[in-house]
């Protein structure tokens, strides 16, 4: 009985120290792309919400770009501008740090946030993917979760 129990807190302590080191690399992340990429999806955003296929191909990166034609673009733009006008944004929440394959074996780093949002239409919540861009960055994807789309 003694041994299952010390087998027990040993599995307790591995869970417990394994959710805080992610929490504790989740933090450094946030706070490593705060003064960056905060700033930038805070820009960003509102400017998508223009609903202006042009504007938002400025905001995005390249490779993102080679997945949709135009008309697509327009047709997505369309839809999304059912929400009507933005009205308040909440502060950028960092969510993860990702990483895509390229082709030259070499890998891609993918910042996710999530942002709170209002629009005309009701609440949402905008989830973008920044890619790093020459000390800048790119969208390089974004939705948009309301329940105002689905009406």
């Amino acid at each position: 009985m003694k041994k299952i129990l010390v087998f027990a807190g040993i599995i307790v302590f591995l869970v417990v120290v394994f959710f805080l080191t992610k929490t504790l690399y989740t933090r450094h992340q946030s706070e490593k792309y705060a003064k960056t990429a905060v700033p930038y999806i805070e820009k960003a955003v509102p400017a998508i919400s223009k609903w202006d296929p042009e504007i938002i191909k400025t905001y995005m990166a390249p490779e993102a770009m080679k997945k949709f034609s135009d008309e697509k673009i327009v047709r997505i733009v369309d839809y999304l501008s059912r929400l009507g006008a933005l009205e308040d944004l909440e502060t950028p929440e960092f969510s993860r740090v990702s990483y895509i394959p390229l082709a030259d074996h070499a890998e891609k780093k993918l910042l996710y946030y999530t942002v709170p949002a209002r629009y005309q239409k009701g609440d949402a919540t905008f989830n973008i993917y920044l890619v790093e861009a020459g000390g800048t960055f790119k969208i390089y994807n974004f939705s948009i979760n309301s329940d105002a789309l689905g009406q």
